[in-house]
């Protein structure tokens, strides 16, 4: 096979579906955090936990973008992992217990 008939990698393929489906992606995931419960307490608003998500959608398809898919504690997964540490310190300041900041993270969106 030669380079204008090879198959579209992983690398150009899944960060292209993620930004072309970002809208449909974010507004499942948030609907499926909220069923669980991640607003139940009170202890974050909608609008913030929309906005974690988002971010951290943005940063995760950044990072598969750049192709270092298979060692997520490489230079293109850092901001990933600075920003969910982010979220585990301010969860932790707001209340929330280390399952409930799991359930951000290991959350994913319903099957439609």
């Amino acid at each position: 096979m030669d380079a204008f008939h090879m198959a579209p990698s992983a690398r150009s393929v899944i960060p292209a579906l993620l930004e072309t489906h970002e809208k449909m992606v974010l507004a499942s995931w948030m609907e499926n955090q909220i069923s669980v419960g991640s607003l139940r307490s009170g202890q974050m608003r909608e609008d913030e936990l929309e906005d974690q998500s988002q971010g951290f959608l943005r940063e995760f398809v950044q990072a598969l973008d750049s192709g270092e898919v298979s060692d997520i504690s490489g230079a293109a997964w850092t901001s990933v992992r600075d920003l969910l540490g982010d979220f585990c310190r301010t969860r932790a300041v707001q209340g929330f217990t280390p399952s409930q900041t799991a359930t951000f993270v290991f959350s994913q969106p319903k099957g439609r």
